[in-house]
């Protein structure tokens, strides 16, 4: 019998087809030094990681996250729309070498999930983020922590430079993110609902603070990106009333040979609106 995660799994929204075969299907890691394009179509699933059961996903929110209403309206974003030229930055003499497999690796928890990530989806990107834009002081920070008032943050993961956040990125356990909680505002239906509820409130508030509207989540299976709409003034209602929510561009990959190209396309567009708006 399928897992209950198997039975709502959906196809990836982040597209491949297209692009040329050599960019889809890769060998199994070794030592020969491979295209860095290659590269970032590397299917997570060849690195083999042990899952723990999917079991009950709760998720212990900050109290100042009541302010921060959900997401509706969610329309698919064209996240590969600069993808050949974004390619095309990455210098020709750029080569790396396949990241060898950890058998040790067993992913139940959040923090597993972040360890096994920071490895095999965010180092290539982060790399090749590096060889485009040399001169600029880009870092990926993890644990960021704001104290405002009485509203307390703490991000997982961002990229900035110079001290400038311009992406985050947030880590959840195994089979946190659940297609049944997002499918309402996809589809113009609703709100997300469910545990999802409290990830895209969570997500707006950290998207607030950092002054970004590109936010994503993943949880091993499934990397959710989105571009938050509307003022980011109105992300977040301090007084009475109910709080507002916020229209979003998404890009659902749940396809493990998309992943690496999809957080690249991510942070490549968020590093250019923030150097646009700097």
């Amino acid at each position: 019998m399928s897992s209950p995660i198997q039975q709502e799994k959906r196809a990836t929204d982040f597209p491949i087809d297209g692009l040329p075969p050599v960019y889809r299907t890769l060998p199994y890691p070794d030592a020969t030094a491979l295209d860095v394009s290659r590269v970032l179509y590397f299917p997570l699933s060849m690195y083999p990681v042990r899952v723990g059961p999917n079991r009950p996903t709760g998720h212990e929110s900050s109290g100042s996250n009541i302010f921060f209403g959900s997401l509706r309206d969610m329309a698919p974003w064209n996240l590969s729309a600069q993808l050949t030229a974004y390619l095309a930055m990455i210098p020709r003499s750029l080569t790396f070498f396949p990241i060898e497999a950890d058998h040790t690796y067993y992913l139940d928890l959040e923090a597993d999930v972040v360890r096994a990530a920071h490895v095999y989806l965010v180092h290539p990107v982060n790399v090749i983020l590096q060889s485009i834009y040399p001169q600029l002081n880009i870092c990926c920070k993890s644990e960021v922590r704001w104290l405002r008032g009485d509203s307390y943050s703490r991000l997982d993961m961002n990229w900035q430079f110079n001290g400038v956040i311009f992406a985050v990125l947030e880590f959840k356990r195994p089979y946190s993110i659940r297609y049944s909680e997002w499918r309402k505002p996809m589809t113009g239906a609703g709100q997300v609902t469910g545990n999802g509820q409290k990830i895209a409130r969570q997500l707006k508030k950290y998207g607030l603070y950092a002054r970004t509207p590109y936010v994503g989540v993943f949880d091993w299976f499934t990397l959710m990106l989105l571009k938050l709409g509307g003022r980011m003034t109105i992300w977040k209602k301090e007084t009475g009333g109910v709080p507002p929510t916020t229209p979003a561009e998404y890009a659902w990959v749940d396809l493990d040979g998309a992943m690496r190209m999809a957080l690249f396309c991510f942070v490549m567009e968020a590093l250019q609106w923030k150097l646009s708006s700097s």
